[in-house]
């Protein structure tokens, strides 16, 4: 039997390595949340303008009116928010499923005869660049 020793050393030295992943920069627009948060801000603006009456007393019933739109509009505003998060955590879920799906098949396969030294994988260059390819298409 040759001698594994080297093999085994520059294994243990690739494993050794300290390795870093690059999460996949995910951009969500905001930009509808964001108008109605503007928006929003211009009317708190108009309910601190109010009008006094001639004896220096508010209407409340103009403050009730308002202060309820604003309530909706904050719970509006606020479900839209919720909404988004939970499109953004649909989407990771989605990509990481589909990077997992991509990876755990190539590690059980590497996985499959553990007492065998050596792997006989005849033309695993192109089945792995097209791995590669569609891991780089989901994280890119």
């Amino acid at each position: 039997m040759p001698d594994l020793t080297p093999l085994s050393n520059k294994l243990d030295e690739i494993l050794a390595k300290e390795t870093t992943v690059n999460a996949p920069e995910v951009n969500v627009d905001l930009s509808a949340i964001e108008e109605k948060l503007e928006q929003l801000d211009v009317t708190v603006g108009e309910v601190r303008d109010l009008d006094f009456d001639g004896d220096g007393t508010v209407d409340f019933g103009d403050i009730n009116n308002i202060l309820t739109d604003l309530l909706q509009r904050q719970e509006n505003q606020e479900a839209e928010l919720d909404a988004k998060k939970a499109e953004f955590d649909d989407f990771k879920k989605n990509k990481l499923k589909a990077l997992e799906n991509l990876i755990i098949p190539l590690l059980k396969n590497l996985k499959s005869n553990p007492d065998k030294n050596y792997i006989h994988w005849p033309n695993r260059a192109g089945i792995l660049d097209a791995q590669i390819t569609k891991i780089l298409g989901l994280t890119r």
